[in-house]
């Protein structure tokens, strides 16, 4: 029985790299094989802009320069005891990124093809005790594996040279103390899973044991108990300048193709952060909006920008496109925003503020184009996004009778007050495709979320009032409060609903985010809800609060039907401000309270939760349970949007003041007055690793069995092969990876399936040797234990002497 423990490795101080060898090493979160770029004792090493790892055989080293630019290090030695001399660290999670090395003349000496790996396992650094290893922000962490034996459980013990000493800190950390200042390891965080699924708070503590040594406790007495790593905080940082009276804000986030998240928001700090060779690297005057990338681990800026002029500017919204360009919208009301020329609009609409679609180039150093939208009164944009022929769709609200619309448009006149609005541009900003106006004549109407279906259908949300525009046949056609959410379907060309609903009950219900999942459905969030909102039966939360609450809802994709309708909320008013769709169709929310609270429903395994001002949830796809949900901070706090991507990771935007939990290693930990943050968690804690080779085919071409996605609960997870001979045909093998079986002439295979129902036949696509590739994807069930089960694929190989071919082998750790 397989049992896990997991705690994070954090680091108090800051360093350069070490000169290593005469190599250059790769970025943080990499492991890569040492093929003699470096000391022959290490097997793989880790680089990153604060310190160099390499993993021995016996244990880690982690190097460490002097903060201030001194000419001494630190070398810090984690022993496993020597457990591990003839269990060498195992790679796991391969990237498919390779790193060369080209130094000196001497060819032979040269670096092809060093594989690379997120993480490595030390297995048994002690009897039923394994240890995996990753470089997050920057600096190593770790989580330990446990096999209970009988009831008690074989405490770990590190012994931790080049520190002076080490003590267990106020809240349970352990601090090593060095020449360069403090280390700190959090306090460790266990539970168990039971077998129905449930997360179960398991006791756990450091305990020092020595100068130099240190045990790890665990109060655990039922060796039926399986023991899990909980969903990690990866990194946190905040972003802004240094002046304390001004204050900076993250308003929208979106993560782009490398796994790098880019933000956008507003900032008043003449000192704000900006990087060399970005478009813009001066506050204007007043509020600028501005645009930044960060690297995948959140330790560096990749580049950053200002962007306005003498007025004040928002960036509220953020869209990547298929070319990695980046386009941000807002509003201001300055006179001279930088326009470019051929832009739908150059000039600035009356005296208030205009909404605004801006694109950059992807490096951050240009604008592609610039252009207002807006008519006499104020107009602002709200929201983003891009279809698949680069089209850029921009939701908002405006009170401006003059509001730019378009020939044959759905809507074309404004009546009175505020109507919300759809305008498309086409991909170089140069025209709009479309805008149409969605509101009711005398009330105000409000435009918040946005997205867009494969066919260029836009999903719009929002808040309506009596007389907006619903359709026949839709979920709800009847107003039902003074405000109501509401939910539409535009067709491509922006001159007809193909479907629309309120979504509401008695009392003002506000719709605050909407986003598509992958099998097309709606998932809505919004606040306001109270006794009379339609909820579904089995939902996760069918009773109000004693104030109102929050709510997600899944409604079909053509609006005439609720999949579920859950509550989400405790006794305090609850505000969610962004919803997220992960692979499989859960919904990601993050929000705040009105007051701090202590009654909102969190799951074990939450980084805060007993009570706060903010909080993170995950609902399952079919709205029943929470699959995970945390308060965010205690302190002053607001999220204002989160994106995912398909590997479990939730990036969280806001602004925030002092007390918001950041990561040592990220780029920024320190606040001044108001700053902005970027939080990112990884909800997934299964992983996958690479064990055994294939067999080579034809044009020693070997074919690559790969893991994206998350192998956990819940999630989605994609096999896929590729380099291999097309077009042909294969066979995936599921099995425990027990052995070394033959399998022609030169040729074995580490997997034996477990059934002949493990063996699955797949078709091989391409058109020739190293184009042959075929993926399949598999949601993982609900509530699944610990398992580990082995992949490998064997392919016919007509051109090759044994007519096969066979992948390398993946473990797959289910969680």
């Amino acid at each position: 029985m397989l049992s896990a423990i997991g705690y994070g490795l954090l680091w108090a101080l800051t360093a350069t790299p070490p000169s290593i060898g005469s190599a250059s090493l790769p970025g943080a979160g990499s492991f890569v094989q040492n093929r003699g770029q470096c000391d022959s004792r290490a097997m793989y090493v880790a680089s990153s802009a604060r310190s160099t790892l390499f993993a021995t055989a016996t244990g880690f080293r982690v190097a460490i320069q002097d903060p201030n630019g001194g000419a001494t290090g630190v070398a810090i030695f984690f022993d496993l005891n020597g457990r591990t001399s003839d269990r060498p660290p195992l790679p796991r999670d391969p990237s498919p990124t390779r790193f060369h090395s080209f130094l000196g003349n001497d060819p032979a000496k040269w670096i092809r093809d060093a594989r690379s790996y997120e993480s490595l396992e030390y297995r048994e650094i002690q009897p039923g005790v394994d240890l995996l290893l990753r470089m997050r922000n920057g600096m190593p962490s770790f989580d330990l594996v446990v096999t209970p034996r009988g009831d008690s459980i074989d405490a770990p013990i590190f012994d931790i040279e080049g520190v002076d000493d080490l003590r267990i800190g106020a809240s349970g950390e352990l601090i090593a103390t060095t020449a360069f200042g403090p280390i700190q390891w959090t306090a460790p965080r266990s539970f168990t899973l039971s077998e129905a699924g449930a997360r179960l708070p398991v006791a756990s503590r450091w305990e020092v044991v020595g100068r130099n040594s240190v045990r790890f406790r665990i109060e655990h007495g039922a060796s039926s108990q399986r023991i899990v790593v909980d969903p990690d905080l990866e990194f946190s940082t905040y972003l802004g300048g240094v002046s304390s009276s001004k204050s900076d804000v993250i308003y929208d986030v979106a993560v782009d193709a490398s796994g790098s998240p880019c933000v956008t928001g507003s900032s008043q700090s003449i000192d704000f952060p900006t990087t060399p060779g970005a478009y813009d690297l001066t506050l204007a005057l007043n509020e600028d909006a501005f645009l930044a990338k960060f690297s995948p681990d959140g330790s560096t800026l990749v580049f950053a920008t200002l962007f306005g002029a003498a007025g004040y500017e928002r960036g509220l919204a953020l869209a990547i496109d298929a070319d990695g360009e980046l386009v941000v919208a807002g509003d201001s009301d300055s006179l001279n925003l930088p326009t470019t020329p051929g832009a739908f609009d150059t000039q600035k609409n009356g005296t208030l503020f205009d909404g605004y679609v801006a694109k950059f180039a992807a490096d951050g150093s240009s604008l592609v184009f610039s252009s207002y939208l807006g008519g006499l009164a104020n107009d602002v944009v709200n929201d983003l996004a891009i279809d698949p022929m680069g089209s850029i769709y921009a939701v908002g609200t405006t009170n401006s009778s003059q509001f730019p619309v378009t020939q044959g448009a759905f809507d074309t006149l404004n009546a009175s007050f505020d109507d919300a609005f759809v305008s498309k541009f086409v991909a170089d900003g140069s025209s709009l495709a479309y805008s149409t106006l969605l509101g009711a004549s005398g009330v105000q109407d409000w435009g918040r979320s946005i997205a867009v279906d494969a066919h260029g259908d836009a999903y719009v949300t929002g808040v309506a009032a009596a007389g907006f525009p619903v359709t026949h046949g839709g979920f709800d056609e009847t107003i039902n409060s003074g405000a109501d959410t509401y939910v539409v379907r535009l067709n491509s060309a922006g001159s007809a609903l193909v479907a629309g609903t309120f979504l509401g009950g008695p009392f003002s219900d506000l719709g605050t985010g909407l986003a598509l999942s992958p099998d097309g459905a709606v998932l809505v969030s919004g606040n306001g809800a109270g006794t009379g909102f339609p909820l579904t039966p089995g939902a996760f939360d069918t009773s109000p609060g004693s104030s109102t609450d929050s709510f997600v809802a899944k409604l079909s994709p053509t609006l005439d039907s609720l999949i579920y309708s859950t509550l989400l909320g405790g006794n305090e008013n609850d505000s969610i401000r962004s919803i997220a769709s992960d692979a499989v169709g859960s919904a990601i929310v993050c929000g705040e309270f009105l007051n701090p609270t202590s009654t909102f429903p969190t799951t074990p395994g939450a980084i805060l939760a007993s009570s706060g001002t903010s909080f993170l949830s995950r609902v399952s796809s079919d709205g029943s349970r929470l699959q995970y949900s945390t308060y965010l901070s205690t302190g002053i706090g607001i999220p204002y949007s989160v994106a995912t991507n398909g590997e479990g990771g939730a990036f969280v935007v806001g602004l925030a003041g002092s007390g918001w939990p950041t990561t040592p290693g990220a780029f920024d930990g320190t606040v001044t007055s108001i700053d902005g943050f970027l939080t990112k968690f990884d909800l997934c804690p299964g992983a996958a690793d690479e064990y055994g080779v294939g067999c080579v085919g034809a044009g020693s071409i070997t074919p690559q069995l790969a893991a994206t996605g998350c192998p956990s609960s819940g999630f989605a997870m994609t096999l896929s092969i590729t380099d291999a001979v097309g077009p042909t045909q294969g066979f995936l093998l599921m099995g425990t990876g027990n052995g070394t079986l033959p399998l022609a002439p030169n040729c074995a295979i580490q997997v034996a399936p477990i059934l002949t129902s493990a063996v699955i036949p797949l078709p091989i696509g391409g058109t020739g040797p190293g184009t042959g590739s075929v993926s399949l994807t598999a949601v993982v069930p609900s509530g699944i234990m610990v398992l580990d089960l082995s992949f490998q694929a064997v392919v016919l190989d007509p051109l090759g002497a044994n007519g096969v071919a066979a992948t390398n082998a993946l473990l797959v750790h289910f969680k």
